[in-house]
């Protein structure tokens, strides 16, 4: 028997998110072009307020969907550890490389989220998609 929530789309992704949250406690979406945040990306989870007591994250960097996910996981596994990630602090060890990420202040659709920076070569935020990073906060 074919599930209902096949037959509408806004249903579907309804029940999809419901699966998300009781399996993990927590769910991303991948919003492309979209021209309320900076450089046109959205990438955002839902429900880490609720399960782990932390805000929910935000990426709006041009970086893959899987590049995204993978960091958001590194992130939540953490957070499912009792850490609680701050702003105006460095933090190494999340994506390699010697680059150190930081969290900003967000909004996102009226909710308040941390954005993840990701910096430079440099280890700034100077030029372009990294200064943007900044934008419509």
């Amino acid at each position: 028997m074919k599930k209902q929530y096949y037959d509408d789309p806004f249903s579907k992704v309804n029940s999809w998110e419901i699966e998300m949250m009781e399996k993990y406690g927590w769910y991303v979406h991948f919003v492309m072009d979209d021209d309320t945040c900076p450089n046109c990306i959205n990438f955002h989870t839902h429900g880490l307020l609720e399960t782990f007591n932390h805000p929910d994250l935000q990426i709006c960097f041009p970086i893959s969907k899987e590049s995204a996910h993978a960091i958001f996981n590194t992130i939540v596994e953490q957070i499912k550890t009792g850490l609680q990630f701050q702003t105006a602090v460095k933090y190494d060890q999340i994506i390699g490389g010697g680059f150190k990420l930081e969290f900003i202040n967000a909004t996102e659709s009226n909710r308040k989220v941390l954005r993840i920076a990701f910096p430079n070569k440099d280890g700034g935020y100077e030029g372009g998609i990294f200064s943007r990073q900044f934008d419509q906060t």
